[in-house]
């Protein structure tokens, strides 16, 4: 498929890349416009993007439900796990298939790609540990 000239291709794509994220968080505004969601299981105790990140095991993912705690300022969602490759797909896919049913098409849903690990390789000043 071709795309037009200027096409966001990660919003195509549906994933995150770790440089944009990292940019996003360091912006003041970020918190405001943006949620982290943290899909791990009990891998989450070790350490985590940011004191912000929401923890949502990817098992309890109900679109309807979490987007009631959204408020309706935020533009983004961000979903990571531990590789971005399974659990944080899923849940982007999830909720991005039920936002037009739920009143919430504008919002943008992505997972990070390459997830935690790549992430914190990468900006580790900008995880935190527990």
């Amino acid at each position: 498929m071709v795309y037009p000239r200027g096409t966001d291709m990660d919003q195509i794509n549906h994933h995150m890349k770790p440089e944009t994220l990292a940019a996003a968080i360091r912006n003041e505004d970020f918190h405001e416009k943006t949620v982290i969601v943290d899909v791990r299981d009990v891998d989450f105790d070790l350490f985590q993007i940011t004191n912000r990140a929401r923890h949502i095991p990817q098992r309890n993912m109900h679109p309807e439900s979490f987007l009631q705690t959204i408020p309706s300022s935020v533009e983004q969602i961000v979903f990571y796990c531990a590789a971005g490759q399974l659990r944080s797909p899923k849940c982007q896919k999830l909720l991005s298939d039920s936002l037009h049913s739920l009143n919430r098409s504008e919002l943008k849903v992505y997972y990070l790609q390459g997830g935690l690990t790549r992430f914190a390789e990468l900006y580790n000043d900008l995880c935190v540990y527990t």
